[in-house]
């Protein structure tokens, strides 16, 4: 994953996202100056929010079913801001106390 900022006044903020087995990465910055190493890609980083970080519990990502099981970090951490009203088969949004994260409502 990257993400890059525009200029040195923006800012960039992260909904709902998932980090999982993310390496520490390379940052570069408006000035095109290389901060090798400076970011550890995690639940942490700063305007992060609704994000998880860890074994998303994929029910078999090897043959792209990328539903979740019952006790993934993601079920009822996300947030309705932005978010499609049903999920990518059509069930609606929120199952449970909150939105899940990625395409799948459970």
């Amino acid at each position: 994953m990257a993400v890059y900022e525009g200029t040195a006044d923006s800012d960039v903020t992260l909904k709902n996202c998932l980090f999982f087995g993310n390496a520490v990465g390379d940052v570069w910055d408006e000035d095109s100056t290389l901060h090798t190493g400076a970011v550890q890609v995690n639940a942490q980083v700063a305007g992060a929010s609704h994000c998880v970080s860890g074994d998303p519990k994929f029910i078999d990502a090897d043959n792209g079913d990328y539903r979740v099981k019952a006790d993934s970090p993601v079920v009822d951490t996300g947030t309705p801001d932005g978010a499609p009203d049903t999920d990518i088969v059509g069930t609606p949004r929120p199952q449970g106390s909150a939105d899940d994260i990625g395409p799948y409502e459970q």
